[in-house]
């Protein structure tokens, strides 16, 4: 095993991180704003300003590297009171961009010779058994970067993200469940698989790998695999629109919960420096000092996988390299990764030819997937003088209408026994396990870190976090179980053990 992991991403920064930035106005010697008040620029931000408060997201922080130089631009609130102003160094969990980063890692410990990207995944992890035996032999770490095989698990993503409760037993035995379209299938599976490939190969996790190897030699002192940092002052709140109101959401995101596909938190310059690595490395043929073609190698097409229906219009979807989604923006490479979760959305992309990148990092997400989107690409269209489009056309109606109406349930009336009945503890061996508490006539349930708000569409039937179907078993007046809707319903029981 080799210990020198940190040289190769030395050499990578060279062209980026030893960069002289500019002073600012805006914040402490990291950025300037400059770029929003040149003439081709100055409009966006009292549009951005507009639209923040006509869709109900509190506050935004938009990015640029051009030139070498970084920009950025904090817009409303970090907070659902719009008490607290953005900043540009504002801390956001960035949700799936940590994918671009653990590609990264793994490329990186290839180049070392720590391992092979089309050696057999089982090589790293001899535990790795799916219910395809053959794919199981074969299946290689490059087709985990690039979701060539469409591994899904949806109990093992709801452990590793979102309840916590995962232990490395647990996500073995669940293994072989998943299913396997055998092509392109985007997923975290991929992922968390290949995190575990990295705390094979270097006997450390792969939280303290990114921290060492890549965080600290580019100076991304704002960035961290630590969820504590979100509990931070500074941090951004996630908030969704709610009954009418900007809410703070409810879930929270815990060192348990971070994993390999969705466990970083970051800051708009920290994103920059690393994309500004990424667009100095472009050119290989120029003497540009990168180790081995890495930023090359990451946004070579692995797959093709053509869009029939852009997302955003005069844009395409063509393939997925190692760690990025590769598109076209009118007619142009674009590489990009974004990263959506309750109260998140983040958008990382460059073109390469042209060599900028766009960062956006928005506290809501319901809104903000689509906002994150239409931001960069007019952004892209200013940078490249190119006539500028309407995106915002791409952007579901109901976004900018009124909330829908929504239905107070009474819990005790959709109930069979009194309230106090139900709570208690309820386990399922692959599972984990749920808490059910009773304030009044409220029933409250928590599966492991994740609080799950219920509504109630019938006796004793629950809908759980918004889309989970469940309901209670209940037999001569007893609560014997909770059953869970997931894929593999007859696994989702949940006894009462207490």
């Amino acid at each position: 095993m080799h210990k020198n992991w940190i040289v190769p991403l030395i050499v990578w920064c060279s062209t980026g991180c030893t960069h002289q930035e500019n002073k600012t106005t805006t914040e402490v010697g990291a950025v300037s704003d400059s770029l929003f008040r040149e003439v081709a620029f100055h409009d966006l931000p009292a549009q951005w300003d507009s639209v923040l408060r006509r869709v109900h997201v509190p506050g935004m922080v938009v990015g640029v590297v051009r030139g070498g130089e970084l920009y950025v631009l904090p817009i409303g609130f970090r907070d659902a009171a719009l008490s607290r102003p953005m900043t540009s160094t504002t801390p956001f969990y960035i949700a799936s961009v940590t994918k671009v980063f653990t590609a990264q890692a793994v490329l990186q410990l290839a180049e070392l010779g720590d391992l092979d990207l089309d050696a057999p995944v089982k090589k790293y992890l001899p535990r790795l058994q799916l219910q395809d035996t053959a794919l199981t032999r074969t299946i290689t770490v490059r087709d985990l970067l690039a979701h060539r095989k469409g591994l899904k698990h949806w109990p093992i993503t709801l452990g590793e993200a979102y309840t916590g409760q995962m232990t490395e037993d647990r996500f073995y035995r669940l293994l072989p469940e998943a299913t396997i379209s055998g092509d392109f299938g985007y997923s975290n599976l991929h992922y968390t698989l290949l995190g575990r490939v990295i705390e094979a190969v270097t006997g450390t996790t792969w939280k303290e790998y990114l921290e060492a190897n890549v965080f600290v030699p580019m100076d991304m002192s704002g960035t961290s695999c630590k969820a504590k940092v979100l509990d931070g002052p500074e941090a951004a709140l996630p908030a969704e629109f709610v009954d009418g109101a900007l809410r703070t959401t409810i879930g929270r995101k815990t060192d348990r919960t971070f994993h390999a596909a969705g466990g970083m938190v970051s800051t708009a310059p920290d994103l920059l420096k690393w994309l500004r690595a990424h667009i100095g490395a472009k050119d290989v043929a120029s003497g540009a000092p990168v180790a081995h073609h890495l930023a090359a190698d990451m946004r070579s097409e692995q797959i093709a996988i053509p869009e029939d229906h852009p997302f955003i219009a005069d844009q395409s979807r063509t393939g997925w390299g190692l760690g990025w989604m590769l598109r076209e923006h009118r007619g142009r490479e674009y590489v990009v990764h974004n990263g959506h979760f309750d109260g998140w959305a983040a958008h990382v992309s460059y073109l390469p030819a042209d060599s900028v990148g766009v960062v956006v990092l928005v506290n809501s997400k319901n809104t903000g997937m689509w906002l994150t989107e239409v931001v960069a690409v007019q952004l892209y269209d200013r940078l490249l003088g190119l006539e500028p489009r309407n995106y915002t056309d791409t952007i579901p109606p109901w976004i900018f209408g009124p909330p829908p109406d929504t239905v107070a349930v009474d819990t005790a009336a959709n109930l069979s026994l009194a309230p106090a009945t139900y709570a208690g503890r309820y386990a399922n061996d692959d599972r984990g396990e749920i808490e059910v508490d009773v304030q009044g006539d409220i029933l409250t349930m928590r599966m492991g870190d994740l609080l799950l708000p219920l509504v109630w569409p019938g006796q004793d039937r629950f809908v759980a976090g918004g889309d989970h179907e469940g309901s209670f078993v209940v037999r001569n007046g007893v609560i014997e179980a909770i059953d869970l809707g997931m894929p593999l319903p007859d696994k989702a029981r949940f006894a009462r053990v207490r």
